[in-house]
């Protein structure tokens, strides 16, 4: 029988925005409980990953965790791996903050426990080619891998053991293959067939030493649903335990850096980009993934399937970038403060004077990074409001202390310090030029071929962008919402979090709506006369114009004490099957005292509508609506407002308040948003913010406009 050595790893982590409670329980459920487990197994080794999110949570609320922790290292039964700090896609961001996250949490690694570490985890796995060389530089050595990286490389799967040789550039480092089967076998199945599995391997391999590695997240063991009890209360990682103890004659533990020290690497490879199977359907457009489940269905039940499945690989992470706009959107402007905040601490001939302050900012811009809002699999993550609003909550407090440096200093001519800054430049990679009107009050980010909207409005007094909202899709899980209506679930069945389909609330599939158009802000509809809120919250109605998805000619015009943003398109309006040519002149007028002094922190602007017929024969009868979505976080009923003046709405959670003043008496439809996304424990309905649908009815003869107004005011 041969000898195998075991590698465990645990990653533990949770994004920053994360609510309190999730945090505590993490830690009551899982963290925790499994400190004690283990601790009670002196000849135990493993290894562990905590991002610097959740140290620092840990270090303030429990700090006998890392007092544990502390002991198990100086007694040599735990390694400690480093990673990025906050947690992000580490091929996404620009090279200068790879590093930056590394050695921060290397720095806080050494500062608290008195290590250096060697190795780290590599967020969700995402790997990309050129990544040995930012992890050198960062002084790592070492980083874990999943199987399938290997098997996209053609490799066998009995090589899937020890570790590799991978460079970059002539930088070297060391990667272990992540076992798949024992990431599906650990905790889920009886502890007995983990071992039998060991087994196999050692009676084939004679007296051969083997390594394989099980690296996942912490939280299967206890957080997860339904894994608490198995795990801890059934005493499944106490069995687990006892059982590697009793089989160590011949299966033995060890951490990570002890067996890179007694044993050399397999010989040297180059991986694709890849991250774990699951990552890559869940990256694919909807279609493509369905596709591709199928593919994967069929392939379980032809006898050289297993063969082909390791050639078969869905898509890259960077697919999210082009499934959600919402999540390009967020990575662009992440990429647009890294920028400005290199390029400031590059230009001041004074840095060590603001040091302290671009700590500060680059904590920000980091924590902005934290890979979890920006995209989303069988977790919530892009789908929860609150992780997408923290992300921008970070990304503005950044900005805002890039304007306290920059404010206090002499500025080097390559800085912009002008109180208003407007630039016209391609934001988000499509090709086409958006315009951005920032102040150190707000950020207008305006799209005019994409029917003139905004698509980011920020208030920095709060670092929230109100207009944080989610476009509703069709994912590649939505049929299974359909199929399961009838299905009853074995309650008792612990199951992995990608084999759960179950819906946690009742007839959720009458939520199943999609959108036909990005939901921003500052959209012209004209609404068939059948249009009612139901169908326009389910997106069934009819629109009778071609402004939507238009592309609008733009003005700036810049005066002293004002500035103004028009937005013109000459489209067309079907009224009785009759087509109307129509122009539609909006305008965003800012009435801010703020251009010009800046102690008003308050934002108000005003919206001006000119729609004018210019056909030669009279519009008929029109029903025009322009539409706002309002990422409110207190959920909200459909409400029709009738004949208003003024509609006021406040958000207890994130302490602001939004008033709307019209210029004439108005009809108004308020109307929730709400999307039906996968989660660890199920399908789930998410209020995403408010649809603020103003509508007007006339009827213009030729060369007649219609005009009104909307006064917002936020503080």
């Amino acid at each position: 029988m041969g000898e195998i050595v075991f590698l465990f790893g645990i990653h533990n982590h949770q994004p920053i925005g994360n609510l309190e409670n999730v945090f505590e329980e993490a830690y009551e459920k899982s963290y925790l409980p499994f400190l004690k487990v283990v601790a009670r197994h002196p000849a135990f080794r493993w290894n562990l990953h905590c991002t610097g999110i959740l140290w620092e949570w840990l270090e303030q609320k429990h700090p006998e965790y890392g007092e544990c922790v502390a002991k198990m290292i100086e007694e040599g039964r735990c390694e400690l791996l480093s990673g990025g700090y906050y947690e992000p896609i580490l091929p996404v961001i620009p090279d200068r903050d790879k590093t930056g996250q590394i050695q921060k949490l290397n720095q806080f690694l050494k500062n608290r426990f008195k290590v250096s570490p060697k190795g780290m985890w590599c967020a969700e796995r995402v790997w990309e080619p050129h990544l040995p060389k930012p992890i050198r530089e960062a002084q790592l050595e070492y980083t874990l891998l999943d199987d399938t990286h290997f098997l996209s490389a053609g490799m066998s799967p009995d090589q899937l053991h020890g570790y590799y040789k991978v460079e970059e550039e002539n930088n070297v480092i060391d990667i272990f293959p992540i076992s798949k089967e024992l990431r599906y076998l650990i905790p889920f199945e009886a502890p007995e067939k983990t071992i039998e599995w060991f087994k196999k391997i050692a009676d084939k391999k004679n007296d051969r030493l083997l390594s394989f590695l099980m690296a996942d997240d912490g939280e299967k063991f206890g957080f997860w649903p339904k894994t608490h009890k198995r795990v801890y209360e059934d005493r499944w990682l106490e069995h687990f335990l006892e059982l590697l103890e009793k089989n160590s004659s011949w299966l033995k533990t060890d951490t990570i850096s002890n067996f890179r020290k007694k044993n050399k690497s397999e010989g040297r490879v180059y991986l694709p980009c890849a991250s774990y199977f699951e990552m890559s359907e869940w990256s694919l457009p909807t279609k493509s993934a369905q596709n591709l489940e199928k593919i994967v269905d069929h392939l379980n039940t032809v006898p050289e399937g297993g063969n082909i499945k390791n050639f078969i690989q869905g898509g890259i992470w960077r697919n999210f970038l082009a499934k959600y706009d919402e999540s390009n959107l967020m990575h662009k402007k992440m990429l647009r403060i890294s920028k400005k905040l290199h390029t400031l601490e590059k230009s001041l001939k004074n840095f060590k004077h603001h040091k302290k302050n671009f700590n500060q900012a680059y904590n920000y811009l980091w924590g902005a990074q934290c890979n979890c809002a920006y995209w989303h699999g069988v977790f919530g993550g892009l789908y929860l409001p609150f992780l997408r609003q923290a992300v921008f909550k970070n990304l503005i407090l950044a900005e805002k202390m890039m304007d306290l440096i920059a404010g206090s200093n002499e500025p080097p001519k390559e800085i912009e310090t002008e109180t208003l800054s407007i630039k016209k430049t391609d934001f988000d990679g499509d090709g086409e030029e958006e315009i951005l009107i920032e102040t150190p009050i707000h950020n207008f980010y305006i799209a005019p071929h994409k029917g003139g909207a905004i698509f980011e409005l920020d208030f920095k007094k709060c670092a929230l962008n109100i207009t944080n909202v989610l476009t509703r899709r069709t994912e590649h899980y939505h049929d299974k919402i359909l199929k399961n209506q009838q299905k009853k679930e074995d309650a008792s069945e612990v199951k992995t979090i990608h084999q759960i389909f179950h819906s946690k609330e009742k007839n959720i599939h009458e939520y199943l709506n999609v959108d036909w158009y990005q939901r921003l802000n500052l959209l012209d509809h004209f609404l068939h006369p059948h249009t009612t809120t139901e169908t326009f919250i389910q997106c069934r109605y009819g629109e009778q114009g071609d402004f939507v998805l238009g592309d609008y000619a733009a003005l700036i015009k810049k005066e002293k004490e004002s500035l103004s943003l028009k937005l013109r398109r000459d489209g067309v309006v079907w009224v009785d099957d009759q087509k109307k040519d129509v122009r539609i002149l909006k305008e965003i007028k800012f009435i801010e005292p703020h251009l010009k002094n800046l102690s008003n922190q308050n934002l108000e602007f005003k919206i001006l509508y000119k729609i004018t017929n210019l056909s030669k024969e009279p519009t008929g009868r029109c029903w025009f609506a322009p539409e706002f979505n309002f990422s409110f976080s207190t959920p909200e009923t459909k409400v029709s407002h009738s004949q208003l003046k003024i509609w006021q709405k406040k958000d207890p959670h994130f302490f602001w308040q939004m008033s709307v003043e019209f210029s004439e008496l108005t009809d108004l439809w308020t109307l929730p948003l709400e999307t039906v996304s996968n989660s660890e424990s199920g399908f789930e309905k998410t209020f995403q913010g408010i649809i603020f649908l103003p509508h007007w009815k006339f009827s213009l003869e030729p060369d007649q406009s219609f005009e009104r107004s909307l006064n917002f005011r936020l503080e």
